[in-house]
């Protein structure tokens, strides 16, 4: 089966333009690396802009990396992410960025 360049074309500029949600979600004090995966995986696959982490939470850049990567399946590379040592310090840094907050 023969395809020609403009689908081709066409399809990588589709992939290219992924829509990305004004949504982050905010991980505090998670405990356990496994699930702080599965939420990196999550959150790329409903196109979130970004997870922060803070406290005791697991990240890619600190401790938990090597069991995070094993349930985020690639999803640490492709998403945003910021780590802060406190909650206040990333709230702080959402009103910064003009973000509502929503607690669940």
């Amino acid at each position: 089966r023969h395809s020609d360049d403009n689908s081709i074309n066409n399809e990588s500029k589709a992939i290219s333009r992924k829509v990305v949600h004004p949504l982050i979600i905010v991980l505090d004090n998670v405990r356990s690396a496994l699930n702080v995966g599965s939420i990196f995986r999550t959150s790329d696959a409903c196109a979130l802009a970004m997870v922060i982490t803070t406290g005791i939470t697991p990240h890619p850049n600190g401790p938990g990396a090597t069991k995070l990567a094993k349930s985020a399946l690639g999803a640490q590379y492709v998403l945003p992410h910021q780590h802060f040592d406190t909650t206040q310090q990333a709230i702080d840094f959402l009103i910064q960025s003009n973000y509502h907050l929503v607690g669940l």
